[in-house]
């Protein structure tokens, strides 16, 4: 159907895609997160050529290890990108920040994503959600992340992050900031971060501390919702909160 605009296979049973994609021209929202998807190399060319997107979600499978694939700078009417957990390596690539200006939600964690963290993101004047976090980014978190007014969340955590983040914590743009995750003092101080330590804590932490090993990232319950109603595929609200990413993954089958 080459007038398909939603597509969701979320949670389900796929082992494969290949390339089934290639001539949904029209499509706006794609999401196959949490399914079987094992021994695949992740959608390349294909991909870039579906230049409407708004929505692309691919996390949570078991696809090939190997960079985030350099078609996707193509995208550039992306608004939420999420491959998290799905074994990407290399760079965070140069054109996330140059070409996908649009994006709301950024969630590049669980990964092995190496090297510092860009420059020049303060072109992404839309971002609220960004999640980098369990990947292997060394360096320093940049000046000009504090330009970044939109930000409601920033997950930095298990990473090589070193440094300081009072740029962060003073920033007089930053005052939607709700949750900002940073490793241990001494690795990188904050004083307004949620703190990946909890392992090395006896006491209570007054929940200054937490642990995401085994918690979810992107799972969004008002898509599930709200996708089928006629609500031209716009997404109601962000339910990306501190209660929903700080909460075990087991809760969520209960919903």
């Amino acid at each position: 159907n080459l007038s398909l605009k939603f597509f969701s296979a979320f949670e389900n049973q796929l082992t494969s895609v290949a390339d089934a994609l290639a001539d949904l021209k029209a499509l706006e929202h794609l999401d196959l997160s949490a399914n079987k998807i094992t021994g695949e190399d992740m959608p390349d060319g294909s991909l870039g050529d579906l230049t409407n997107l708004k929505y692309l979600f691919l996390s949570n499978n078991d696809w090939n290890a190997g960079p985030v694939p350099e078609s996707y700078g193509l995208l550039t009417n992306l608004e939420e990108l999420s491959l998290q957990s799905t074994h990407r390596t290399g760079i965070l690539p140069h054109y996330i920040p140059s070409n996908l200006t649009g994006l709301v939600l950024l969630d590049l964690g669980k990964n092995a994503l190496t090297g510092t963290l860009p420059n020049h993101m303060k072109q992404m004047t839309d971002l609220q959600f960004l999640l980098l976090n369990q990947n292997q980014f060394s360096g320093t978190i940049k000046k000009n992340f504090a330009d970044l007014s939109t930000l409601r969340m920033f997950l930095a955590d298990q990473n090589d992050l070193t440094g300081g983040a009072e740029h962060i914590c003073n920033s007089q743009k930053m005052n939607q900031l709700e949750a900002f995750a940073t490793d241990c003092p001494g690795k990188l101080d904050c004083e307004c971060c949620q703190q990946y330590c909890c392992s090395n804590i006896v006491n209570d932490n007054d929940g200054a501390c937490y642990d995401d090993t085994e918690l979810v990232g992107n799972f969004d319950m008002d898509w599930v919702q709200s996708f089928s109603m006629d609500s031209g595929y716009q997404r109601d609200d962000y339910v990306f909160s501190e209660n929903l990413i700080f909460r075990p993954m087991t809760e969520d089958k209960d919903l």
